[in-house]
């Protein structure tokens, strides 16, 4: 009776210091990001990561993103050679190991007080798509289909298997984690059995897969924002039992940023919801090449929408720099970089409202000559 009064007394003195670690982590006051995102690590870096971090520092970079993931097509990191078409750059029993840099990386972070951010796939992970498809859409209003974006979330199996990629992920001693931009529900997407089936339970609604995505009810596009983030808020939890330190920067779309609506109906997602729900940063693809190509605006223009859009947010979340800025500084595909005098006044804003940035994508250290000033 005594042994079991003791094991038990045992039990609730380190739940409630498991509990207070966990409170304390939470309350810690996030930092300003100024960030890197590497897209590839040239193989010149391999060797001499510690001249690398040093100069990373000296630039006044405090925070590194590294990707973790390799999908179909992707560089890989070093320009390693290895029998892995796709996979992960951590140990993994559930996808092939690429390399495992993360514990490279960690140590000169910590030597020269760099925070280390593992940026990872979810729903469009190679090996995920391969083994499982992508998810099922409606119809579009021409009485055609397209292809889904990625996995499909609702589905019990797959959702498992990723929150164990996160458990391994979390067992390295990382200080955050990036979410690949695609994690996100497309406007057509969610036309699967699993979903369907939990719409009817939570909504006594039956909806059919041979919808149009507009003949929709509104409702429906709430709902799959609200799954899609109880799911990452899961996810969260399960990575903080492991490692309780580590924070969450999520992608968010600029125009999630510029309407709310426009957020959730294309791309099931809300700032709003996931402030509520504790996430700590939100990376905001502010790309200003993609941006003027893909609302036909010139450097002033996206100048203008920028200035709105940070005016607006670095108000609403506080502090003003859980709001990442990703900064383009060079073109996605042609690699060439951005004009200086245009990125300068870039800049300025980011100054002015005192938000985080990321340089994107981060390719060698003559990079580093994009730090705003």
């Amino acid at each position: 009776m005594k042994k079991t009064i003791l094991f038990f007394l045992f039990i609730l003195f380190n739940t409630i210091i498991l509990n207070a670690k966990i409170v304390l982590v939470n309350n810690e006051k996030p930092q300003k990001i100024v960030g890197v995102q590497i897209f590839n690590m040239q193989k010149s870096y391999k060797n001499n990561l510690d001249y690398y971090f040093s100069l990373l520092k000296k630039a006044g970079v405090n925070t590194v993103f590294i990707r973790v993931f390799q999908n179909d097509g992707d560089r890989y990191h070093y320009g390693i050679k290895t029998s892995c078409k796709h996979g992960l750059y951590f140990k993994s029993d559930k996808a092939c190991t690429v390399y495992d840099i993360l514990p490279e990386f960690i140590r000169y972070g910590k030597k020269y007080g760099i925070k280390i951010y593992a940026w990872i796939g979810t729903r469009k992970l190679s090996f995920l798509v391969e083994k499982y498809g992508k998810n099922k859409t409606f119809y579009l209003s021409n009485n055609r289909k397209r292809e889904g974006y990625g996995v499909d979330l609702f589905s019990s199996v797959i959702f498992k298997e990723l929150i164990s990629i996160f458990r391994e992920l979390a067992r390295y001693n990382i200080d955050g984690i990036l979410l690949q931009d695609d994690y996100i529900l497309r406007i057509d997407e969610s036309a699967s059995f699993d979903a369907l089936t939990k719409y009817l339970i939570d909504h006594d609604k039956n909806l059919s897969p041979n919808y149009t995505f507009d003949s929709l009810p509104i409702d429906f596009f709430t709902w799959k924002k609200d799954y899609l983030a109880d799911l990452l808020n899961r996810i969260k939890w399960e990575v903080k039992k492991i490692n309780p330190k580590i924070k969450f920067a999520v992608n968010i779309y600029y125009e999630t940023l510029l309407d709310k609506n426009k957020g959730i109906k294309w791309y099931g997602q809300c700032i709003d919801t996931y402030n509520k729900l504790g996430f700590k940063y939100f990376a905001s693809m502010l790309y200003s090449e993609q941006i003027k190509k893909e609302m036909k605006f010139d450097n002033n223009n996206y100048l203008i929408m920028l200035d709105n859009i940070l005016s607006v947010w670095s108000n609403k979340i506080y502090p003003s720099y859980r709001l990442i800025a990703k900064l383009q500084i060079r073109d996605f595909k042609k690699k060439v970089k951005i004009d200086k005098t245009f990125y300068e006044k870039t800049c300025r804003l980011i100054n002015k409202y005192n938000v985080s940035y990321i340089l994107v994508p981060f390719e060698d250290l003559a990079d580093l000559d994009y730090i705003c000033k």
